[in-house]
């Protein structure tokens, strides 16, 4: 009995010298491991209207959206279904697309995936015309919202009455009230 005793003392002398070894040798503190992503929308916002104020008080432009998402880790927020209205006097645009991306601290907007730039007409007392404006249709505009100017260099189809035209390259200068058709233009003008 002697020697089965001094057999589980031994044991258990050996399991506490090996407890005691282990722990000098990984003396370092214990990690947690966490799943923390570096990546995640930190403001969300559903049917969100933006009106921005020019420099002289007056609304520069006005921003709706059917979703806004801003992520943590960048500068710039999506936009789901995004409409833009450009007013300056008598020239004013509307601006939609299915998506887009905008950039607060460059004052730019992109617009992307089935863009619709829809000029509207107005009549002397400020009311929308019956007749609808130019039309234009295209797959990306970047829109520097300050200078109400709006780029794109891909291929762009613009509607207006019997005139349907084709062009690479647009360029919208809203406050000056011009419109550019850069390169490779074509057309057809169709009375009905």
């Amino acid at each position: 009995m002697r020697l089965k005793s001094l057999f589980t003392l031994l044991t258990l002398a050996l399991i506490a010298l090996l407890i005691w070894w282990f722990q000098l040798v990984d003396d370092r503190p214990a990690q947690l491991l966490t799943g923390e992503d570096q990546h995640f929308v930190d403001v969300y916002m559903r049917d969100l209207t933006l009106t921005a104020m020019n420099a002289d008080g007056k609304p520069g432009y006005t921003l709706r959206a059917r979703e806004f998402n801003h992520y943590n880790d960048r500068d710039i927020a999506t936009l789901q279904q995004p409409v833009l209205y450009l007013e300056k006097d008598k020239s004013n645009w509307e601006l939609s697309s299915l998506e887009g991306e905008i950039n607060d601290a460059q004052n730019q907007i992109v617009l992307h995936n089935q863009v619709v730039m829809q000029q509207i007409a107005k009549t002397e007392t400020g009311e929308k015309a019956a007749q609808a404006g130019v039309r234009l249709r295209t797959e990306r505009l970047d829109i520097d919202t300050t200078r109400q100017l709006a780029t794109t260099d891909l291929l762009t189809q613009i509607d207006y009455r019997h005139l349907s035209l084709s062009a690479r390259g647009v360029r919208l200068d809203n406050l000056n009230g011009q419109l550019e058709l850069l390169a490779e233009v074509r057309g057809v003008y169709a009375i009905p």
